[in-house]
Parts: C-alpha cells; structure tokens; sequence
C-alpha cells in the first residue's frame, strides 16, 4: 500500500499530466471529442495502469463533457489490447494507455500482428514509475547483498514473478540477475509482482 504523501503526490503527478493532456492545442482541438473515447489498457483490472488510467478517464470526462470508457484487455503481454488499437480506425477515439511492454515486445515475441514504431503515435506521457525490489516477509533477507547471496546459494531456486511475460517487471528482474550474475526462476502471474524463496 502506498504511503499517503506518496500517494498525494502520485495524484498531483496525474492530475497535471490529465490537464495537459486536455488542453486544446488548435481550434480543431477544441471540438474533440464529439463521442466517447476508448481507453485500451492492456493488462487486468486493479492493475497500476488500470489504477492510473481510470482517474486520468474521470478527470478527461469531466473536462470534455464526453465518457472516457476504460476497456481491459489483458493478455500476451499487452499485445491483445496493443492489436485491437493498431487495427481500430485511427481518428483518436481509441486509445492505448501503455508501459514500457509495448517498447520491449518486439524483442520478446516472435511475430506481432503491428508494429509498435509505425502504428502509433505517442501522445503523451501519463506517468513514470520506479522498480522496486520487495520480498515476503519469510524469506531470510533484508537487503539486495543478502537477496543476490541467497540467490547464489539457491541457483534458480529463488523465485520472482511479474505482471506476464514480457512486462517491465519481468524485464527487470531479469536485468537483475544478470548484472547480479544469478539464476532466477520467473513466474509470469496475470497482475500481482513478488519474490519468493
């Protein structure tokens, strides 16, 4: 659970982020939307993005007097939601909120029905959000040195599990044990992060 201050300043990090998304840039601008917008997130309900998406979607329809719809489509690491929104007509009222995954799923998946540098285009950054290392309160360890040496101890022992395969946790953890030079085992779940022995 996030601390409040933390949480406080998360708010004030999305409102800002909602009110330049909302500002109009042209005449144009001013008259969009005119129906409802579609927010594709492509992982679970309950999920950080989902969390972040849904209050950034009440802030945008309050603003614009039009529904901001959140659809979850989770699943393939993101790429169900990401191919619904290559494949929607491109007139700005279907929306993919997304992380670092869409980035990172051409390296990770052998074929994917888009392309993620041609068919989208960024509008804007909604948030940024560390990695954090967290273990159950079970295991042996209280620092990164005694988690890196338990590893080494317990090659491929040592589990870590991420939101799905090819998910910026999964990325991470993975970056750890190679620069930490150990075996982890990864357990892809479909929402929830931790590190099990």
């Amino acid at each position: 659970m996030m601390r409040k201050p933390a949480l406080i300043s998360c708010l004030k990090a999305i409102s800002l982020a909602v009110l330049w998304l909302a500002w109009p840039v042209t005449a144009d601008a001013q008259s969009y939307p005119t129906k409802p917008v579609r927010f594709i997130i492509g992982l679970t309900p309950g999920s950080s993005s989902d969390i972040t998406v849904r209050i950034i979607g009440q802030k945008l329809t309050e603003l614009w007097g039009q529904s901001a719809v959140i659809d979850n489509r989770p699943g393939a690491g993101g790429n169900i939601g990401a191919e619904l929104v290559a494949s929607a007509s491109p007139d700005g009222y279907t929306l993919l909120f997304w992380n670092v995954g869409l980035a990172i799923g051409h390296s990770y998946y052998r074929k994917l029905p888009f392309n993620a540098l041609t068919d989208f285009v960024p509008v804007s950054l909604a948030t940024s959000m560390p990695q954090v290392a967290c273990v159950t309160p079970s295991l042996p360890v209280t620092s990164i040195q005694e988690l890196i040496a338990l590893a080494k101890s317990r090659p491929g022992d040592v589990l870590f599990s991420s939101a799905g395969n090819g998910q910026a946790d999964h990325m991470a953890g993975e970056l750890f044990a190679y620069l930490a030079k150990v075996k982890l085992t990864h357990i892809p779940y479909r929402f929830v992060s931790a590190i099990r022995g």
